[in-house]
């Protein structure tokens, strides 16, 4: 019999769910239960340890260790190799003697990177949509036999002031423009400044680059862009943002 307040379940599977929910309750209150589910628990935790620390290894083990190429007027130059690619990954550690404001305003000036980077044949702003984010057009002159490279940018600053830390990323957007006659697009750029802000105002910047310049590079060039080119583009850097045009320049996305 049935009672009249009592839930009735039409539906021979929800039925049958019911009864399996109630086993699992009654099952898992068991104390001896309780200690099995608890080793379970306690097993998968190792399993997924383990899986998680394979994936550390293998990542380590695809992007290397950083090495020290040079040392000299307070610029560290770094690289490391990666599986799978031509060129090592760049990084350049150094401190420059200006505020925030300044470096953004300096490292904005796309229009005077012809006179600071290595081999940088021209540089022209594209298209702005914020003071934190420009498009640009560049040109990079290669020795012979190389082809000369172009490339298209996007750079976006992003300030994290609660730290006291300021990101600038860049990529490259390879279809933005056509390709030009007598250059070879570079198909991949990614870059990012990071910018800690010091307690005397003043900035200890870190430079990373991963670069695939498109078709071949002789190994006697790679060499002179690891060493050289970033030591002289970062060593003018250091004199040209002490201009007085970038002075004195307040962004409000850098004011707390």
């Amino acid at each position: 019999m049935i009672r009249k307040n009592a839930p009735f379940c039409t539906n021979k599977k929800g039925f049958f769910v019911e009864i399996f929910d109630s086993f699992l309750s009654i099952l898992f209150n068991n104390a001896y239960f309780c200690r099995v589910s608890k080793i379970f628990q306690f097993t998968l935790l190792l399993l997924f340890a383990g899986l998680s620390f394979q994936a550390s290894c293998a990542a380590a083990d695809k992007m290397g260790a950083w090495h020290l190429e040079k040392d000299k007027d307070q610029i560290q130059i770094y690289t490391r190799e990666v599986a799978g690619k031509q060129l090592k990954e760049l990084k350049v550690v150094t401190h420059f003697n200006v505020n925030a404001h300044t470096f953004i305003a300096f490292i904005s000036d796309i229009s005077a990177q012809p006179k600071y980077l290595y081999n940088c044949l021209a540089s022209k702003l594209l298209k702005s949509n914020s003071e934190k984010e420009h498009v640009y057009y560049q040109q990079t002159g290669l020795p012979w036999p190389c082809t000369n490279r172009d490339g298209v940018y996007k750079q976006l600053v992003q300030p994290d002031l609660k730290n006291n830390v300021v990101y600038i990323r860049i990529e490259s957007l390879c279809k933005y423009l056509p390709e030009k006659d007598g250059f070879v697009r570079v198909p991949s750029l990614t870059a990012f400044w990071k910018l800690n802000i010091l307690p005397d105002n003043t900035i200890l910047a870190e430079y990373q680059l991963s670069l695939d310049p498109g078709g071949l590079v002789p190994s006697w060039l790679v060499n002179m862009f690891i060493d050289k080119a970033p030591y002289e583009s970062f060593v003018k850097m250091k004199k040209m943002v002490h201009e007085k045009k970038y002075q004195n320049v307040l962004f409000p996305f850098l004011t707390k």
